[in-house]
């Protein structure tokens, strides 16, 4: 599968390059003028990111199925999932940091207070009406953290709880491509 999906990133790299040669286009006095559209390998979709501390959490849908967080979390991976695409980040990342921060769906202040992430309300945590409005905030707060650099898994968790997190983080991806 692995060799099939290479194959077709390369099938889909050598199509770009060829297509960029042929709409480039020439100016009346010979210079070269640059396609009017643009595109970077980056936007190409990516089934298997590699997950490291790098790892920019921008959307990408779960790796498996979800199987896995939704068994442990009675969360349907399918809803997590557009939540997480709406919000332009990672199914997978989120999911990792919800499993992470509520001890996959058992801490205290997920089951009472709909707070999946420990979101604080000035000195105190935030209490939200239903689970889907303490995601939408989860959701929310990622994304003002990714429009505002902190772009990868290590950004973001030294931005967001007190210990480095990153490889913890990390392991439950992972968990979920294993599923």
């Amino acid at each position: 599968m692995k060799k099939l999906r290479s194959l077709i990133v390369i099938a889909a790299c050598l199509m770009l390059v060829s297509a960029h040669y042929i709409d480039k286009q020439v100016t009346e006095a010979g210079t070269y003028q640059a396609p009017s559209r643009a595109i970077y390998i980056a936007d190409l979709p990516v089934d298997d990111p590699a997950y490291t501390a790098d790892f920019v959490v921008s959307y990408h849908p779960f790796p498996g199925t979800g199987k896995r967080f939704e068994d442990r979390t009675g969360i349907p991976a399918e809803v997590f999932d557009q939540m997480a695409e709406d919000a332009g980040i990672s199914s997978a990342y989120a999911a990792a940091r919800f499993a992470l921060e509520t001890g996959w769906g058992k801490s205290n202040l997920w089951i009472n207070y709909n707070n999946p992430a420990g979101i604080k309300c000035g000195q105190r945590y935030c209490r939200y009406a239903t689970p889907r409005d303490g995601l939408t905030a989860m959701f929310n707060l990622m994304a003002d953290y990714y429009t505002n650099g902190l772009t990868t898994v290590a950004q973001q968790s030294e931005r967001w709880s007190a210990s480095d997190d990153t490889e913890t983080i990390l392991e439950i991806m992972e968990g979920f491509r294993n599923e």
